[in-house]
């Protein structure tokens, strides 16, 4: 007689395990859809993987908290992109051993990290970790290419030359004294965005006259040239690429009159040789607000506009930067 109440247990239980198991088994070509209650407090993706690329339960994973690269192959000079899914903000980032600041993407609430590749960085692959307020975390690799740099002559006027320059105290002068001066006047770094829009180029007409990274020598006396040279008329408008804080408005010896704008995160614009400079210190500027003009003071050989941009101690090719976080960010 007890039989019968004992089928009945077994066959409810076997009716239970059957649903519990249509639950958790997807149907062919579904993404397993993981239980609330699970935790995921790492994503760790193989190399190659950007955003959610990977098929099945990985891509689940990913739809939560994807993180997306503008390239995962750099060259020297090359701005790198992080973008990360609103869906939990970020709380610390690196790659390698340099911090990177996120903020959040003003059009669509995407966290964006800038990170920059100098010139001289050594050619290799690069650990990106990205750490999420809620626990989880994010790991891949970048890999650094090497760069081409042309060379050319470290040149000099008749006139520079009756005014005392050398290629020799050129260089001193430069690496000693001006380099230390601008890298203690962007030493704090603004850890919030100043900007809210892309960034744009400095010149209404631009007409490279000397590219980023060349190589320019005279005898032993050797330096890298960190930004494009624009060639324009003398008393051209110099514009402001983005919104920012004015870090720096003085004169040089080699540098002339320069202007340094902080963008936040670690981004600075510098415009060098200026005929002269219509900001102060301390002043907040506006893109597209003239900084000053086009001019040729210190060690230059004609009228022109020196461009550079740093991200934090990376000194970056300033037109890519332009193009890359433009297009890496789908800013509009």
């Amino acid at each position: 007689m007890r039989a019968a109440p004992l089928l009945v247990v077994v066959l409810v239980l076997s009716i239970a395990m059957i649903l519990l198991a249509r639950t958790f088994v997807p149907r062919s070509g579904e993404a397993l859809q993981l239980p609330a209650a699970i935790a995921v407090t790492e994503v760790a993706p193989e190399a190659g993987l950007q955003g959610a690329e990977k098929e099945g339960s990985q891509r689940s994973v990913l739809e939560k908290s994807y993180v997306r690269f503008s390239s995962q192959s750099l060259e020297q000079g090359d701005t790198l992109v992080i973008a990360a899914s609103p869906a939990r903000k970020v709380q610390t980032g690196a790659v390698g051993a340099t911090d990177v600041d996120f903020f959040e993407l003003f059009q669509r609430g995407e966290w964006i990290g800038l990170y920059g590749v100098d010139a001289k960085m050594k050619p290799g692959t690069y650990g990106v970790r990205i750490a999420f307020e809620d626990g989880s975390a994010y790991r891949d690799e970048i890999t650094v290419r090497t760069r081409s740099f042309p060379v050319s002559e470290l040149a000099l006027t008749p006139d520079l030359e009756a005014r005392g320059y050398t290629p020799k105290n050129i260089v001193e002068n430069i690496v000693e004294e001006e380099n230390r001066i601008v890298r203690d006047a962007i030493a704090a770094i603004t850890h919030a965005a100043l900007f809210t829009r892309p960034f744009e180029n400095p010149l209404v007409r631009m007409e490279i006259a000397g590219a980023y990274g060349t190589i320019r020598k005279s005898g032993s006396s050797e330096l890298q040239h960190l930004g494009v040279d624009l060639d324009a008329p003398r008393g051209t408008h110099v514009m402001a690429v983005n919104d920012g804080a004015v870090r720096l408005a003085r004169q040089f010896k080699n540098y002339g009159n320069t202007v340094v704008v902080d963008h936040g995160l670690g981004i600075y614009s510098l415009y060098l040789h200026l005929d002269s400079i219509g900001v102060e210190q301390g002043a907040k500027v506006l893109r597209g607000g003239v900084l000053g003009h086009v001019g040729d003071t210190g060690y230059a050989l004609e009228p022109h506009l020196h461009f550079s941009v740093k991200i934090k101690d990376a000194s970056v090719d300033p037109l890519r930067f332009i193009e890359q976080v433009s297009r890496g960010a789908e800013l509009e």
